[in-house]
């Protein structure tokens, strides 16, 4: 079972909202991804850019439990349509693995690319990004591509007492 959870006083929610409940996703590749794509609330057009769109929402909501990172890097392993980019380095300098898959159904008519680098080491995600690969339909014809639509640094993820304490 997959449960968002509110954080915080009140009803209805105006404390902190999590898409996935941390402690409920699965540590099996193939359970942790049905639960991803049920989640996701979005469909890109295939179930690799759609656990692309996911992640996307899993890393920047809350830290990851390694055990569930793991299973994650198993799952993605599992999909032809998740490219191997080979060793990147991020604009901070890190090094890492870059993987990639193609989102065709996003734009009308253009197409994205959903990037994550991961630590060769630790599995732990560096960053995600969106690159807007061709131009969708609306796009005025002088703007150049490949073009970043989207780019998050994770730098480090931690569960901290209070909301302004810092990992």
């Amino acid at each position: 079972m997959v449960a968002a959870r509110t954080w915080g006083p009140g009803e209805g929610g105006d404390g902190w909202f999590f898409t996935w409940d941390p402690e409920a996703l699965s540590t099996d590749p193939e359970e942790v991804e049905r639960q991803l794509l049920r989640g996701a609330g979005f469909d890109a057009g295939s179930p690799e850019a759609t656990l692309f769109y996911a992640l996307e929402s899993l890393y920047t909501e809350a830290p990851v439990d390694p055990r569930v990172q793991a299973a994650v890097l198993r799952a993605l392993a599992e999909h032809d349509g998740v490219l191997h980019a080979g060793a990147a380095e991020d604009r901070h300098g890190r090094e890492g693995e870059l993987f990639l898959v193609e989102d065709d159904a996003s734009v009308e008519g253009g197409s994205l690319e959903r990037r994550i680098m991961f630590d060769a080491d630790t599995g732990a995600p560096l960053y995600l990004e969106i690159v807007a690969v061709e131009p969708d339909a609306s796009e005025p014809e002088d703007v150049e591509y490949p073009r970043v639509n989207h780019y998050a640094v994770i730098t480090e993820t931690a569960w901290v007492a209070e909301v302004e304490d810092r990992p």
